[in-house]
């Protein structure tokens, strides 16, 4: 698997976690909270 493939499968996860908890990431990783609402704004 390639690395943007891993990648993409680790923000979905952080995805579905945002989903039940969104203040829980952000004060984790503000960066994969930045990512996530870059990826739903292409979806």
């Amino acid at each position: 698997m390639s690395t943007a493939t891993v990648r993409l499968l680790a923000l979905l996860v952080a995805i579905e976690k945002l989903s039940e908890n969104p203040d829980h990431i952000k004060r984790i990783s503000p960066i994969a909270y930045l990512e996530k609402n870059a990826i739903l704004s292409l979806i």
